[in-house]
Parts: C-alpha cells; sequence; structure tokens
C-alpha cells in the first residue's frame, strides 16, 4: 500500500496528476466526515471571508470538495486542460497557476463578500474546492495557446 502510495506521489507522475492525486487524497476521508457528521473539522479547512484566524485555508481549501460530482467536474477540466499547458510550459508553472488561481480566487471572494449585505449581517459563508486553481489553468491554457486545436471528429468518429 505504502510502496503503490509513494510511486503515485513520486516525481515521474505530471504536475498534473500529482495535483488530481492531492484532491482525490484529501476528498476521502473529508466526505467520511460528511458522512459521519464530523463536518466541524473541515470548517479549519475551507476558507471563511468573515474570519482571518486561519491564514491557511488560502491553499487548504482548493483541495476539498462538496461532493462527488463537484470534484469530478474540477478534476476533469484539470486533468484535460491542464496536461495541454503542462506539456508547453513544464509542471512548476502550472503548479503556480493552480495555486496562485486558487489564491486569487479567495482574495476575490473575499472582496465580493466584504461588498455585499452578507457580511454586513455577518452570515458566514465557506468557500471550498479547486474551481480557482482549475479556472486559472484554463484560462492559462487559452491565453498561451489561443491557436490550438482540438480535433473532435477524432473523437466522435474514432477515427
Amino acid at each position: 500500500m505504502m510502496a503503490n502510495l509513494r510511486e503515485w506521489i513520486s516525481s515521474s507522475k505530471t504536475g498534473v496528476q500529482q495535483l488530481l492525486f492531492v484532491c482525490v487524497l484529501v476528498f476521502i476521508p473529508a466526505w467520511l466526515m460528511q458522512l459521519c457528521n464530523l463536518s466541524a473539522p473541515l470548517w479549519w479547512l475551507t476558507y471563511t471571508p468573515s474570519t482571518w484566524i486561519k491564514p491557511w485555508s488560502l491553499v487548504t481549501y482548493m483541495f476539498l470538495h462538496v461532493g462527488f460530482w463537484h470534484l469530478v467536474g474540477n478534476m476533469l477540466w484539470l486533468y484535460f486542460v491542464g496536461s495541454i499547458l503542462q506539456d508547453l510550459v513544464g509542471t512548476k508553472h502550472i503548479y503556480r497557476l493552480f495555486l496562485g488561481g486558487g489564491i486569487l480566487g479567495a482574495l476575490f471572494f473575499q472582496v465580493i463578500y466584504s461588498l455585499s449585505a452578507y457580511a454586513e449581517q455577518g452570515i458566514p459563508f465557506q468557500l471550498l474546492g479547486a474551481s480557482g486553481g482549475v479556472s486559472a489553468v484554463v484560462i492559462g491554457t487559452a491565453i498561451f495557446t489561443p491557436r490550438y486545436r482540438l480535433f473532435w471528429s477524432c473523437i466522435v468518429t474514432g477515427k
């Protein structure tokens, strides 16, 4: 079991595969905690704009997901689009773009929340999911490769 885990984390895997693995690895215990009504500890990992007592949550929130389909949707985008960009710019840039996009996503959420009536009324919100990081990878791919061609006909027809 530990040998398999070490193999997945090893440097022979691409950055996209390692990010996918971490998201899935975090999802499993978080999902089990939700099933057992132990969601309170997860609060320490989600980003909550109404409190600044947990600065690490600017990073940890992006590895948590609400449910299975939330995880699957984010990971499919990350895998297919992130693999294209990683082939062109390298693993180090994928990490930077994913983490930087996730942090900027949380800060953007903080600004929007601060300007909303929810902040005035003290209604707490939690942010979680890799959507900020995945969106940064998708936008980065679109900017870096605006003329990249996808050959949909081979996917549809099998040719």
